[in-house]
């Protein structure tokens, strides 16, 4: 029996990629549904989605609602729909025809498994993307550089922290714990959630045998203008949000950031987080309690 698998998508002036992106999404040997949230563009992509791929379910906001609150109200309505999994997608990230059958083959490697992933190469697919590689360590996927070198590979490895461009996600366990936190507005949602899956007992993998092409490699690692104006408060946030460690030792590490920022010379937003922190910490304990509950979409 197939598996009702819902592709999810938010775009924002997407014209670059979104030709290739969902034209990979149709060509995928596994059958897609695909639900795309547009986060208020201003060129002709929702035009462009409509003509040439009528089909795709398109949400247009009149606004940026931010990347984490749009994957929610798309990864909503596909579950209200019978969604069994839900396969987040970047815009800029194009499927290989067997990505998803190969991930959706990982959830038969454990039974606490709530998140897979491909390994992320590249736009040309001729190397790791950029990001991806950060994600690699011994510490967050233990064995894969090793393995990989001396050419052992296994099925799958545990990851610890993977960027959210390509994610197989079980529908059963965003009804217990949520998608994505609305605190965050652009890039922290996705290590948030990882770490709150890991607060509940669940497991991602990335699978050694599936792959992706995340082209971004014109914007060499730097962060988009939307994430740069939120850089400091994300990580504030992401410290914060911890679910998996006390909160006194989170405002301690917060406390610590702040002190680095204060030698960096960046007086303003050190200043504003200490104040922030202490001024605000019994909303972040209640955020980090409805967290620990789970949170609806």
């Amino acid at each position: 029996m197939v598996a009702r698998i819902y592709c999810v998508i938010v775009t924002y002036n997407g014209m670059k990629w979104l030709p290739k992106t969902l034209s990979s999404i149709k060509a995928s040997h596994y059958p897609l549904k695909t639900i795309i949230v547009d986060n208020g563009s201003t060129d002709v992509t929702c035009a462009f989605i409509s003509e040439a791929f009528p089909e795709m379910h398109l949400i247009q906001s009149k606004t940026n609602l931010g990347f984490g609150k749009a994957n929610n109200l798309g990864a909503k309505l596909a579950m209200e729909e019978g969604a069994e999994y839900i396969f987040l997608l970047n815009q800029d990230a194009y499927l290989d025809e067997n990505t998803i059958s190969r991930c959706l083959a990982g959830f038969g490697f454990g039974s606490k498994i709530g998140l897979v992933s491909p390994v992320h190469l590249n736009g040309k697919g001729e190397g790791l993307d950029f990001g991806f590689q950060s994600c690699l360590t011994e510490g967050l996927c233990p064995g894969f550089v090793s393995d990989m070198t001396l050419k052992r590979a296994k099925p799958f490895y545990p990851i610890y922290s993977v960027n959210a461009a390509a994610w197989l996600l079980d529908a059963s366990i965003i009804k217990e714990i949520g998608l994505f936190s609305e605190s965050f507005f652009h890039y922290g949602e996705d290590i948030n959630f990882q770490q709150r899956l890991r607060f509940f007992g669940f497991q991602a993998i990335l699978i050694s045998g599936a792959f992706i092409r995340h082209d971004r490699d014109q914007r060499k690692g730097e962060k988009t203008k939307i994430g740069k104006a939120h850089e400091v408060k994300t990580n504030q946030m992401t410290i914060l949000l911890n679910v998996n460690e006390p909160f006194n030792m989170a405002l301690k590490k917060v406390f610590k950031y702040a002190g680095l920022l204060f030698f960096e010379g960046r007086f303003i937003p050190s200043a504003n987080i200490f104040l922030d922190s202490i001024w605000n910490h019994n909303k972040y304990k209640r955020l980090r309690h409805e967290l620990m509950k789970g949170i609806p979409l």
